[in-house]
């Protein structure tokens, strides 16, 4: 399967989805999942264990919207499989690693209008320079709209922002499960789902601005971002960069937009 070429998002709200064999069910009635990158279920939506199972082990993500937050569901199978790109770990090489993500931040910073990383730090930076660095972004992004930013208190877009970035988790843990790569070994984030964090990081920028002014809870409107840069391919570029220490990869996002997006989503309800 092409990972790179997953770019869809069906949505369910009611209704029940199972799977006989290899083909997924909606009311009985089989939907196609050519091309599927995510499942997003809210609402009274029901789906069978069969269902799940199968559609995780195709490299399908699947989002349950619980309390306004998203949670993933990730099949066992693919947490327990081996990985194939082995990840580096000595400290020359970490520093290495560093230099590659403060790159790649501060140019899709710099292409989406914002403040580049590198303009704060230089080759070493520790998870209190990125706590400092995004408060800097949030701030400004909100003053250009006139909206007083309160940290987590601040109204609706606080939730909404967190609400996009788990969807963008769960995207990329996806990703480096069906690529081979461990996604709990990081880089900047010393825990688990490192590498996720990393790779987010360097992502949030093209996210960030539309996560602050739309509506709460927008999943729609995420995916419109999502499908306009290709973030599908962008995210597997930049995983690669990271664990083989490829310098030359260089993001261009005008590259990645889309000739002509498409206002209706590929989505099913």
């Amino acid at each position: 399967m092409n990972f790179s070429k997953m770019n869809k998002l069906l949505t369910f709200k009611t209704g029940k989805i199972t799977c006989k064999g290899s083909v997924i069910f909606y009311n009985n009635e089989p939907i196609s999942t050519h091309k599927v990158s995510m499942i997003y279920i809210s609402g009274d939506t029901s789906i069978t264990n069969s269902a799940i199972c199968f559609i995780s082990l195709i490299g399908i993500t699947i989002i349950f919207k619980h309390n306004h937050y998203p949670i993933t569901h990730l099949n066992p199978g693919l947490n327990n499989s081996k990985y194939h790109i082995a990840q580096l770990k000595n400290v020359k090489k970490i520093k290495q690693q560093k230099k590659i993500i403060i790159k790649l931040r501060s140019s899709i910073s710099k292409q989406m209008g914002l403040p580049m990383l590198s303009d704060f730090i230089k080759d070493d930076f520790s998870l209190l320079d990125e706590a400092r660095y995004m408060k800097y972004l949030y701030v400004k992004i909100c003053k250009k709209f006139n909206i007083s930013w309160k940290g987590k208190k601040t109204t609706g877009s606080e939730t909404n922002m967190h609400f996009w970035w788990y969807l963008l988790y769960a995207l990329i843990e996806t990703a480096c499960m069906r690529i081979g790569v461990n996604p709990h070994i990081g880089i900047i984030h010393k825990c688990k789902k490192g590498l996720v964090y990393d790779v987010s990081d360097i992502i949030k920028p093209i996210f960030l601005q539309d996560s602050i002014i739309s509506e709460k809870g927008d999943v729609k409107a995420f995916w419109d971002i999502y499908k306009k840069y290709k973030v599908n391919m962008l995210i597997i570029k930049i995983i690669g960069s990271i664990v083989t220490l490829d310098h030359s990869y260089q993001v261009d996002l005008s590259k990645h937009l889309e000739c002509s997006l498409p206002r209706s989503h590929p989505y099913h309800e």
